[in-house]
C-alpha cells in the first residue's frame, strides 16, 4: 500500500506536472553508481564493465550503416553501394560496445521512469 506522500507524488506527477523522475545509469558508470561520489543509483543497463561509460548515453540508436541524404547505403567515399557492402558507423559500434545490440527499436541507453516505493522514496530499483 502506498503512503500518503507516494500517492500525492503520483497524483501531482500525473495530473498536474505530467512529468516524472527518470534515470539512465550505465552499470559501469563510476559517477552515477557508487554511493560514495554522487550516485548510488541502480544501473538501468549496460554491456561492458571495463569501459568509460559516463558520457556514453545516446538520445536515439545511431544509424547502423552509412547512408546519404536519400537513405541509400554508401561507402566512406560517399559512393552508393549495396547493403552487403555497406559500412557500419562508428557511433553504432560505440553504442553496441557500451549498451549491447539494440532490442528492435528500444534504446537501451534511454532513461527509464523511476517510481517511488511505499515510503515515497525514489532510491529503489526501477525495474
Amino acid at each position: 500500500m502506498l503512503s500518503l506522500f507516494a500517492k500525492l507524488t503520483e497524483f501531482y506527477d500525473k495530473a498536474i506536472y505530467q512529468s516524472g523522475a527518470y534515470s539512465a545509469v550505465h552499470k559501469a558508470d563510476f559517477v552515477g553508481r557508487p554511493p560514495i561520489i554522487l550516485g548510488g543509483n541502480p544501473a538501468t543497463g549496460g554491456e561492458c564493465w571495463a569501459c568509460y561509460s559516463h558520457s556514453s548515453y545516446f538520445a536515439e540508436i545511431p544509424d547502423q550503416y552509412l547512408k546519404n541524404s536519400q537513405g541509400q547505403y554508401v561507402n566512406k567515399e560517399g559512393v552508393v553501394v549495396n547493403k552487403d557492402k555497406a559500412i557500419q558507423t562508428d557511433d553504432y559500434q560505440q553504442y553496441v560496445d557500451k549498451w549491447g545490440l539494440p532490442d528492435g527499436q528500444n534504446n537501451l541507453s534511454a532513461p527509464i521512469l523511476v517510481t517511488p516505493n511505499s515510503e515515497g522514496n525514489f532510491n529503489v530499483k526501477p525495474y
